[in-house]
């Protein structure tokens, strides 16, 4: 072989592994790039959740709960209601209790 052929494949060898590490290096960075991004995107999805949910906070309308409860139209059980349970709602069929006392 003569010097300028080896020259030749030296260079070539050489080129064609800059190129490799070239578009390895490309990729590093385009992949970093993206993971990046992703990482950002879902930081400013859970801040605008944070700022939504400051911004629409649920609220207890206590003075419609408690006007339904004296209206009778609530739903809840004897034990629950706004109005308490009367003695004789609580006998176990004409016995004051369970002990029968």
């Amino acid at each position: 072989m003569s010097g300028a052929a080896v020259v030749g494949a030296v260079t070539a060898a050489v080129t064609a592994g800059a190129s490799i590490y070239s578009s390895r290096q490309q990729s590093k960075a385009t992949k970093k790039a993206a993971d990046q991004q992703a990482k950002s995107s879902a930081q400013q999805l859970n801040q605008q959740q944070q700022e939504f949910n400051k911004a629409h906070q649920n609220e207890v309308d206590v003075a419609s709960i408690l006007g339904a409860a004296d209206n009778g139209d609530s739903s809840s059980t004897m034990l629950t209601g706004a109005r308490g349970v009367g003695r004789d709602q609580l006998t176990l069929g004409g016995i004051p209790s369970l002990l029968g006392g």
